[in-house]
């Protein structure tokens, strides 16, 4: 019966058929988000029942046709198409049909396998590979472990499609509460240069919700800022947050977090050389992403030049009942935004948030949520899914075809504003922000990309019917509780104890970050087969995409701009030195004996000049950039190769009469259309620039910097904004605004400059 369809598998846009083995009824749905052992999963057998349709997966009559009709085929759409009564519904998605052949059956075995090996599995194996290598190696993994293989098995897969050397990819787990933290505190002990592991419960004497700890993850690089200069470096590096599972069922989060973290870390481990275990460890980790040799120098640089701090589970209690509340309240209103004093800071959840940003300067944060869903025909206002992503057919098992549409707004980015008082964009204004938050939304949007028949992130301000306003919310708390006085709230709970007041009266510069809200998938805990491997990680189109795989990058991307840069990268089309190793205290100037290029002026008449690339990071639109350069002994001391110079210091030397610099250049950095990437090529683009040294002499140490101007947009304003202000966040004025100067109790700052500089080049002349 060509009617026998069990829906349609997001990873290879196929309809998912009973496969019949051996007499036993079995569903090979390869990544169907729709079926597990058998057993429909709620938004499946939901809209069954929508349809008031009796789904019996033991029916004989079904089982019968399956070993008569299926076999251990899996049929593509383009065959049931052929045969469907249903063209008007199947047609929507002829376009993207494609057929996957014969597959070994589900109960075969190790020694199957290894008797099969020179007849059957050797003859398959080339198509088998070059089919993994379009989608995901994990699958041929899974499919071993969930059969009767095991161990043994596993390995022959792998060294079937990956040769020695390269590892195979790390599939994403679906993590609960205990490995998660076991996972933190393995790398807190092997890696402790990078890794601070705390609880709130510790760092800020906060109860515990039930028996549960609240974790707090920071990642610096610890050693860089040991020395006098690297402490006051440390005040000064830009913070980013990333807070998961502040609703306890929402399960992408966590993950998505810690193996955020979890790269970060060993990447820094890695580059910063040595002979311990832990570092060749973190090595032969790495090794997976050898095809993008590019990455883990730019990961560890962020490790080195930021502070990021991660709460994979703010609900902790929540997320290991696997309920959305902390003991019934909802964490996301209980924030001191647009709230009723005795209704906010009532749970631990929120208090551990409340107390990380009181000792922090964030810039942006991001809170991932995950479960929006919903059931209509998309005449909803706030409906923003194209009309050709509604339809996905059902069909039963009785003889006749039927349809159900499920409309999903289930991937959302969105930004302030999203509380009560705040809403209809359009009619009262968007933020003060707007500009900036709308940039960075779409691009990581680009960025994560799509799978299957997961589509791309729909961004929009929150107070633009993206979706429900709330009362409380983190969101707005922490982009305007600072300095939006109309709704900021000084709250008075009773829970736990009671919490001071004074923890909800913040400094002037606390409470101004960009804080994205994203929502990670359609299901709250979607099937693990859907989270995707670390394979192509880099490549927003590559085979391991999937609800983690691209939310990794959406982190990784948000703690690159959150602070731009320049970096010199080659000198006569020859590799540069990095401008940072991890790991190493920074001295003042110590750049000149490690990032540096002897030019003999007698070896030839083309040492008369240098040829210096140079990319632009941490930003959007290049507005302004070029080299500047003079020599050494005319570079003010506040130069260092360590710190920005404020904008007045740059000015200054900029216009002085030693002073050189090469005609001004614009474009683009890799963040713009990132979708486009193809992961393995270095991503960032390049500019160029030849340097006469004509007017130099033998034994002149020459310094050139790379100068940038970015995101001038980012200033302006829609033309209606509520309230009426100029741009208030830390993010957006630190890049457009040399006046914003910000300071807390702890010495914690955000200066705003115009122009950026790169850690110098040295050309000592010989």
């Amino acid at each position: 019966n060509p009617c026998l369809v069990l829906g349609v598998d997001p990873f290879t846009n196929n309809y998912i058929v009973p496969n019949q083995i051996d007499g036993v009824n079995k569903f090979k749905t390869l990544r169907s988000g729709y079926e597990r052992n058998g057993t429909f999963r709620e938004r499946g057998k939901g809209a069954y029942d929508s349809l008031g349709l009796n789904l019996n997966l033991d029916d004989p009559i079904a089982q019968k046709n399956d070993a008569s009709k299926f076999g251990d085929i899996v049929y593509s759409r383009t065959l049931l198409e052929s045969t469907s009564d249903s063209e008007d519904v199947w047609s929507k998605w002829s376009e993207k049909s494609r057929i996957i052949e014969q597959i070994f059956p589900l109960e075969t075995s190790c020694e199957d396998l290894q008797d099969q090996k020179g007849e059957i599995k050797l003859k398959q194996r080339t198509k088998t590979c070059k089919w993994l290598s379009k989608r995901r190696y994990g699958k041929t993994r899974k499919w071993c472990k969930e059969s009767d293989v095991r161990e043994k098995c596993s390995k022959t897969c792998e060294v079937d499609c990956y040769p020695k050397g390269r590892k195979s990819p790390h599939n994403f787990p679906r993590d609960d509460y205990n490995s998660i933290v076991d996972g933190m505190k393995r790398l807190a002990d092997d890696y402790p240069n990078f890794v601070t592991l705390t609880t709130s419960q510790g760092r800020y004497g906060l109860p515990k919700a039930g028996s549960t700890s609240n974790h707090i993850l920071i990642i610096e690089d610890k050693n860089r800022h040991s020395s006098a200069i690297g402490k006051k470096l440390s005040k000064s590096l830009p913070e980013v947050f990333f807070s998961g599972a502040l609703h306890g069922d929402e399960r992408n989060g966590p993950t998505v977090t810690y193996e955020t973290a979890r790269l970060l870390v060993l990447s820094a481990a890695c580059n910063s050389g040595g002979d311990e275990i832990s570092i060749k460890t973190a090595c032969r980790e790495l090794s997976r992403h050898k095809s993008t040799p590019w990455a883990v120098p730019w990961l560890a640089r962020l490790v080195s030049t930021r502070r990021i701090v991660i709460v994979p589970m703010a609900n902790a209690l929540g997320f290991k009942r696997k309920t959305r509340a902390e003991n019934g309240i909802d964490p996301n209103r209980d924030f001191a935004f647009d709230q009723s004093p005795s209704k906010c800071m009532k749970t631990i959840a929120g208090r551990t948030i409340n107390e990380i940003f009181r000792e922090s300067l964030f810039q942006i944060s991001i809170t991932f949520h995950s479960g929006i869903e919903l059931i209509g025909n998309c005449e909803k206002k706030s409906c923003f899914v194209p009309k050709k992503s509604c339809f996905v057919p059902f069909v039963n098992y009785f003889g006749f075809c039927a349809a159900t549409i499920l409309c999903s707004i289930s991937f959302l980015s969105g930004w302030e504003w999203g509380n009560v008082g705040r809403m209809n964009a359009k009619k009262n204004g968007f933020s003060p922000d707007d500009e900036g938050q709308r940039q960075l939304s779409e691009e990581i949007s680009s960025y994560c990309g799509s799978f299957g028949q997961t589509r791309k992130y729909i961004t929009g301000s929150i107070n633009n019917g993206l979706i429900y306003a709330v009362e409380g919310g983190m969101e707005d708390w922490a982009y305007g509780g600072s300095w939006d006085s109309k709704f900021m709230t000084t709250c008075n709970p009773s829970t736990y104890g009671g919490y001071s007041k004074s923890k909800t009266q913040y400094e002037d510069s606390t409470l101004r970050s960009f804080n994205l809200l994203v929502e990670t998938s359609n299901d709250k805990d979607p099937f693990e087969s859907s989270l995707g491997s670390d394979e192509d990680l880099f490549n927003p189109r590559g085979v391991g995409n999937g609800h983690i795989s691209r939310n990794i990058r959406l982190t990784l991307m948000v703690a690159d701009v959150v602070e731009p840069y320049s970096s010199i990268v080659s000198i006569n089309k020859q590799d540069a030195p990095l401008d940072i190793v991890p790991g190493i205290p920074v001295e003042a100037r110590s750049c000149i004996s490690r990032k540096f290029v002897n030019i003999d002026l007698l070896a030839s008449s083309d040492a008369s000049s240098v040829t210096l690339d140079w990319v632009v990071g941490g930003s959007f639109t290049v507005d302004e950039t070029k080299l500047m350069y003079s020599k050494w002994e005319d570079v003010p001391e506040k130069f260092n190769c360590v710190q920005q110079p404020t904008e007045q210091e740059y000015i200054e030397y900029e216009s002085s009469s030693f002073t050189s610099s090469t005609s001004i250049q614009n474009g683009h950095t890799r963040w713009t259309d990132a979708e486009t990437f193809s992961g393995k090529d270095d991503p960032n683009p390049h500019f160029s620039e030849t340097i006469d040294l004509s007017s130099f002499s033998s034994g002149d140490s020459i310094a050139v910097f790379a100068v940038c101007v970015v995101d001038k947009m980012w200033a302006k304003q829609p033309t209606k904004v509520q309230p009426n202000v100029p741009p208030q966040s830390h993010v957006v004025n630190s890049r457009t605004n040399s006046d914003w100067n910000h300071i807390i109790s702890n010495g914690k700052t955000v200066q705003g400059r115009i122009h950026w500089i790169s850690v110098p080049v040295t050309i000592n002349l010989q």
